[in-house]
């Protein structure tokens, strides 16, 4: 391995007494380039693996045979959190020279005898110090913003419902980790502005994704919208769609069932209704054809749908008067800073690649806003808003509903079972 022995003597007079070794490995441009891409690759991993997460993270009720798909939801997952906590680290010491060791050091460990330079406010030192990083403020809000978590996948597992005092804890220790990345990344400019207002949707992100799973933490959660017997019967009869009536039907069974609570006593009177209706509808089914006697069988499928968007997603938020509400101001937030940013424009003295990194960002983040709010417009819960709120919006959307999702698979078609000669096998 090459040595190079630079004297200090010729460097400084100060450093007169003292000589350092350089050893030079060869890796020294390769550190060079991790150092400087290696937060952008990050951020970057973290918006994918959000995009990732909506697009798979649902597919896992339809499809049981996709072994690499549900692996790449099980790590994404899993790694979101860490991936999110090492980037706010790192961008909260964006300021820092990178150019300078740390220790206090001077140059190769030596004293650093520009240590007592005044630094004058407003001019040339802070100026190279904040300017190059300056757009990487944004960044941190948006990495809140994507721990807020897609909506087609809350939790993994149905035990982390109960975990609701973890993801608060998490939402208090990454936001204060994402205020301090604004205040010492923060310069009187309009830019910084644009960081202070894309805060409030990755706080709305996050805090809508904590009200979610404490809501389901008390065991006996039926979803946010809820339905009474007489207006089920109401609309079901006046509902022209066949859609929209299988769907009623299987909501009204989950309702009286509720077979995701543990222990769960039903109401006789109403389990019996439910058996009558039932067998009712099996046996209208077999006097038509056997065509139509899947139907009685897509009843189940879609209450197991409507169980699983229930305690696995953020299925029904929208459907609430807060959740719009904090929807709506999350999305013209993110609309109005992606806009200010392009009227603004590149700022001088910024970092060669942050530009159009900090505009994938933004984009991002509005398109998982967009399609979190459509997949929940095109669930079977949609049905259940519209009986409770009718009127001309809720019959335009079960119209869209209908006409973009005729027919859709809504299950894998696979069930486990429990194999005789495997089991007489291992005893």
């Amino acid at each position: 391995m090459p040595c190079i022995r630079i004297c200090a003597t010729d460097l400084h007079p100060a450093y007169s007494y003292k000589c350092q070794p350089v050893y030079n490995n060869g890796f020294e441009e390769l550190r060079k380039i991790w150092e400087e891409w290696d937060l952008r690759i990050m951020v970057l991993f973290i918006l994918f693996a959000q995009v990732y997460l909506h697009f798979f993270g649902r597919r896992r009720r339809k499809s049981m045979a996709r072994v690499l798909v549900n692996v790449n939801v099980w790590l994404l997952y899993l790694f979101s959190d860490l991936l999110a906590t090492i980037a706010l680290g790192k961008l909260s010491k964006v300021n820092e020279d990178p150019t300078k060791p740390k220790g206090g050091s001077g140059f190769h460990g030596l004293p650093d005898t520009n240590k007592t330079m005044p630094q004058i406010p407003g001019g040339l030192n802070e100026t190279n110090k904040t300017i190059p990083h300056i757009l990487r403020g944004l960044w941190a809000p948006v990495i809140l913003f994507c721990l807020g978590g897609p909506d087609t996948l809350t939790v993994l597992r149905l035990e982390e419902n109960h975990l609701w005092v973890r993801h608060l804890i998490g939402l208090f220790t990454q936001g204060l980790r994402t205020v301090y990345v604004l205040i010492v990344t923060w310069n009187p400019n309009g830019l910084s502005v644009l960081a202070l207002l894309l805060l409030i949707p990755g706080i709305i992100k996050y805090g809508e994704r904590v009200w979610v799973i404490r809501s389901r933490s008390g065991g006996k959660y039926q979803g946010f919208i809820k339905l009474d017997e007489t207006t089920i019967d109401e609309t079901s009869n006046s509902a022209s769609q066949s859609n929209a009536k299988l769907v009623l039907q299987a909501y009204y069974c989950f309702q009286i069932l509720n077979p995701h609570i543990d222990d769960y006593e039903c109401n006789r009177k109403s389990l019996k209704s439910l058996i009558e209706r039932f067998s009712k509808s099996v046996d209208e089914n077999l006097a038509k054809g056997d065509t139509d006697i899947e139907n009685s069988f897509r009843l189940i499928e879609i209450e197991l749908g409507l169980i699983y968007d229930m305690l696995f997603s953020k299925v029904g938020t929208v459907f609430t008067v807060w959740g719009s509400i904090l929807r709506s101001i999350s999305f013209s937030c993110l609309v109005s800073v992606l806009v200010s940013f392009i009227l603004i424009g590149r700022p001088p003295g910024h970092l060669k690649g942050d530009f159009p990194i900090t505009i994938i960002l933004l984009v991002g983040a509005i398109f998982l806003e967009i399609a979190g709010i459509l997949v929940q417009l095109v669930s079977d819960w949609v049905f259940v808003w519209a009986c409770k709120y009718p009127g001309r919006l809720a019959n335009l959307v079960l119209r869209a509903h209908e006409f973009l999702i005729p027919k859709r698979k809504r299950w894998s078609g696979f069930m486990g079972t429990i194999q005789f000669f495997e089991l007489l096998r291992g005893i």
